[in-house]
């Protein structure tokens, strides 16, 4: 079992839209072979503007994350930077 980490910065002004959003993707990415859940966590800061977050992918081995990240990783990001654009930060 591997983790595939990732760590996102999202504007307070949006953060609810957001995090719906969030929700519903990190479920869709268990379509992907070899993933078997997510734990999403709250994760401190001291910019009051913004809201940070990890998401930790629980994956069964490193193959199946090669081929999610060959395949599939490009547009599962532009989904979420083309509905937030600047008010996604990383």
């Amino acid at each position: 079992m591997i983790i595939y980490e990732v760590n996102l910065s999202v504007s307070k002004s949006i953060f609810c839209r957001f995090k719906k959003w969030l929700d519903s993707h990190a479920k869709s990415m268990l379509i992907f072979p070899g993933f078997t859940k997510f734990v999403m966590y709250n994760v401190s800061s001291n910019n009051k503007n913004k809201i940070n977050l990890c998401v930790h992918y629980y994956i069964k081995s490193e193959p199946f994350l090669e081929e999610y990240l060959t395949n599939n990783a490009d547009n599962m990001r532009k989904e979420g930077l083309n509905l937030f654009k600047k008010n996604y930060c990383k």
